[in-house]
């Protein structure tokens, strides 16, 4: 079983919850949370990019190159995000993949009316079989840049978990409470005892 299917998601935004997918414990991204294709199909249908009856065409070689591009679009993200919440400008290399992703989705997206609002949709008729879930994300990145509130964005102070903290008070230091904050607390305790 994965994390985000155990802990769930906690970043308060789509893109946050897709930039979190790394199930690590300290500042290191080694682990991904959707190491293969289907995992990513299986997260996406989890968050809501994807309704089950929808299934990106792949063949092995383009789920292989596919899954290549979403990693390389989540730590563009990541380090852009990161960086947005350290106060720091962000890497121009990875705003150059975020531009560029951003653009395809455009390229591809419609409006769509949805009751009373209307968003950027991408289709599962379209032709972009495999892109379906990274064309998606990148739609869900655009929707964070443009409304945020990233003035809200936090990174946890234990892992490497982006969040919107929307709490008042002093503010959000951990991704979870149940994973990192108590982790924190059992060191802080450990550290006092010795």
């Amino acid at each position: 079983m994965h994390y985000w299917q155990s802990e769930g998601f906690f970043g308060g935004h789509i893109a946050l919850d897709f930039v979190n997918t790394i199930d690590d414990e300290g500042k290191q991204r080694e682990r991904s949370g959707i190491p293969d294709w289907q995992t990513s199909v299986e997260w996406a249908r989890a968050i809501g990019l994807l309704e089950e009856v929808e299934i990106p065409t792949a063949n092995d070689t383009e789920a292989e190159a596919e899954q290549y591009a979403l990693h390389v679009l989540r730590e563009s993200a990541w380090r852009s995000l990161s960086a947005i919440a350290a106060g720091r400008p962000a890497d121009p290399a990875d705003l150059e993949v975020l531009k560029r992703e951003l653009l395809y989705a455009g390229q591809h997206a419609t409006l769509r009316q949805n009751g009373k609002s209307i968003a950027w949709h991408v289709s599962s008729d379209s032709d972009i079989g495999a892109k379906l879930i990274r064309t998606r994300v990148a739609l869900e990145l655009t929707n964070l840049f443009s409304h945020g509130p990233l003035e809200r964005l936090r990174e946890c102070h234990r892992c490497t978990g982006l969040f919107l903290d929307r709490g008042r008070g002093a503010g959000r230091r951990w991704c979870r409470m149940g994973t990192c904050g108590n982790r924190a607390k059992i060191e802080r305790y450990r550290a006092r005892a010795q």
